[in-house]
């Protein structure tokens, strides 16, 4: 055995020794499960203390290196996952980080390798106020279990049942960071839970502080709360798909949450779409038949189309009774007349749009085929609206642009200020000719994309262009701001194979560091303070990558978790999207495309594909990325 081996091996058993120690003592009520940072359990007992009602707190104190989490859990009694269940601990931490989740598990669900059910950790609260003590609650459950779902049915298959699902554990992640942390746990309570013994035995399933249980029957519906668009209590960014006849487990796969419909979904599609977490955008039925609607919890938007017209008072008055007669006070999604680049009459009616619909609908369009000059014409007409205006941009699929720049088009909508994507297809997905192959591909690598910047498409604070360069060809870097980190989208044409420029952004604290956001984890900027802000090294063969400036270690941990995460499949994406565009090229035989850069971009797919074999994930992706790029090169 090596020395490092029994170095490992030492670690181990001292953690082992903690934890067993732990667990044999009475007073002890969380045990240690899992981490993946290295964590060494320095103590864990309970302490004496006047800050507690019952004057004790477990203390716990971990020591770990590079990772995301170390997992405690206690166990509680199993209870249905309803909006009436609310826990409440308290606890004190020298750091802030300490996140509470709920442990659900799938009773029907049931993991190959393990055998055993499967479950989720549903995050609820934060621990912010380092060395104080602060209350973390764990509820609003049902919202946020909504979010999960559709990860097990695409690891698990679209069939399987999540019917029956229940809560066994409350569970904290101790880890805020790379050196010592101490948690001391205090009391906890637990209201509104109905014990699954009693579902089961026939007894009343009344919650035991008699809260009613209709909210378990209570579906989330879509409301703008404080300029952000929310589903529930979850904030919600749409990617909405022009339906054409998909199999919904190919749609949710791709990564759509909203189908867009002609016509009212019947009670059978309505179940496909529960089945999916699937939601709908569509016209509204006759005044006569909107009552009916208050079953389609599915249906969240009204689609009001196109309003060629300034809105006379009749058409005000309709509006008015419409959302005054529909039971589930659904939002209103509409578009302008004559919405052109540079149409002063266009902008006139996104305006008059934005005073009834509650989002307002615009295109991306192509101008001149050069992805700059689109950016800034949604951009112009996005703030021409005003400052209170929702926004979903249209995406057109079927456009060349997409096709070469899908993924980078996508990042420059929400650089320009959509809050929500509509994906225009004319074409069903599941085809399997070569573009719609490629469209495809796009759309699953642009969707996790977007996933990943979530947070500043919901909303952002401030939004201004920090810099207009040659950088490669013609950009201009555009810096989203919310109140803890900002992100920086850049918009370009074209791509250089090498040198580095250096951008400065308006730091928001002195303190702020900068990180690349790649699908494999954050990678460090080389960055300096100067005045006026952060000035950063971009190297110029991978200009559009998303970069995030904050100080906010829980903002860099919540991104770390959800590129670990998503990692597997945004390294698959990218190579399906390298693979697809590669064999589209082959088989079109593009002029534009010489055969010195088509070999090349082989080339690059070959070495993706070798690097991916040897567990090198990080080159593997910036292979397939320069496997596309290099078809594209102006």
């Amino acid at each position: 055995m090596t020395t490092r081996q029994n170095i490992t091996l030492v670690a181990v058993l001292v953690t082992l020794a903690r934890v067993l120690c732990a667990a044999n003592d009475p007073q002890v009520q969380w045990l240690f499960e899992r981490s993946d940072c290295q964590a060494n359990i320095l103590r864990h007992a309970t302490d004496e203390t006047s800050e507690t009602l019952s004057g004790k707190a477990e203390h716990i104190q971990i020591r770990g290196g590079a990772g995301t989490f170390c997992y405690f859990s206690k166990p509680t009694e199993k209870s249905h996952v309803i909006e009436d269940y609310d826990a409440r601990l308290r606890i004190r931490a020298n750091e802030a980080g300490i996140t509470a989740y709920a442990r659900v598990v799938f009773p029907n669900v049931v993991d190959e390798e393990s055998k055993r059910p499967v479950s989720v950790l549903l995050l609820c609260d934060t621990y912010d106020q380092a060395g104080v003590w602060q209350e973390l609650r764990i509820n609003k459950l049902p919202d946020r279990l909504q979010e999960h779902i559709r990860f097990v049915r695409f690891q698990h298959g679209r069939h399987v049942d999540v019917s029956g699902s229940y809560i066994d554990g409350h569970v904290l992640n101790v880890f805020s960071g790379p050196g010592t942390t101490d948690v001391w746990i205090g009391e906890s309570h637990v209201t509104g839970c109905i014990p699954l013994e009693n579902v089961r035995s026939g007894v009343s399933t009344r919650p035991r502080n008699e809260i009613s249980s209709d909210a378990i029957k209570k579906r989330p519906r879509a409301t703008i709360d404080a300029g952000r668009l929310r589903l529930g209590e979850t904030l919600f960014v749409p990617f909405v798909l022009d339906y054409n006849g998909e199999p919904l487990e190919l749609v949710a796969q791709l990564g759509f949450n909203t189908l867009s419909l002609k016509h009212l979904p019947n009670r059978e599609f309505l179940r496909d779409l529960e089945l999916h977490d699937l939601w709908v955008v569509c016209p509204p039925p006759f005044e006569h038949e909107m009552r009916s609607t208050h079953e389609m919890d599915r249906v969240i938007f009204w689609d009001l189309g196109t309003v060629d017209r300034s809105p006379t008072l009749k058409f005000s008055h309709a509006i008015e009774r419409m959302r005054r007669i529909d039971p589930r006070d659904r939002l209103l999604v509409a578009r302008g007349e004559n919405d052109g680049d540079a149409n002063p009459n266009g902008v006139a009616s996104l305006r008059r749009v934005a005073r009834f619909a509650d989002i307002v609908v615009t295109d991306f369009r192509e101008s001149d085929q050069t992805l700059v000059e689109s950016f800034e014409a949604l951009q112009s007409r996005i703030d021409a609206t005003g400052p209170s205006a929702r926004f979903w941009t249209i995406v057109d699929t079927n456009q060349a642009l997409f096709a070469e720049s899908g993924v980078e088009l996508l990042l420059a909508t929400v650089a320009a200020g959509a809050n929500g994507i509509w994906f225009r297809s004319d074409r069903p997905l599941h085809n399997k000719d070569p573009e719609t192959t490629l469209r495809r591909a796009t759309i699953a690598a642009g969707t996790l994309k977007l996933q990943s910047i979530r947070p500043w498409i919901v909303g952002v604070d401030r939004r201004q262009i920090i810099s207009r360069t040659q950088y490669p060809d013609v950009s201009r870097i555009v810096q989203l701001e919310t109140n803890d980190a900002a992100l920086l989208l850049t918009v370009c044409d074209g791509v250089s194979s090498d040198g580095s420029v250096a951008v400065t952004t308006p730091a928001l604290s002195e303190s702020s560091d900068a990180f690349q956001l790649l699908p494999t984890g954050l990678r460090p900027l080389n960055a300096k303070r100067v005045s006026g802000g952060l000035a950063i090294t971009l190297h110029k063969s991978e200009p559009t990558t998303p970069i995030v400036v904050t100080e906010n270690r829980l903002a860099t941990n919540q991104l770390a978790r959800f590129t670990s995460a998503t990692r597997n499949r945004s390294l698959a994406a990218e190579r399906e999207l390298a693979e697809a565009s590669v064999r589209l090229a082959r088989v079109q035989l593009r002029q534009e495309t010489t055969g010195a850069s088509f070999h090349a971009a082989e080339q690059h797919y070959d070495r993706g594909q070798r690097l991916l074999k040897t567990g090198d994930a990080t080159n593997a992706y910036q292979a397939f990325l320069n496997a596309r790029r290099e078809l594209h090169r102006r």
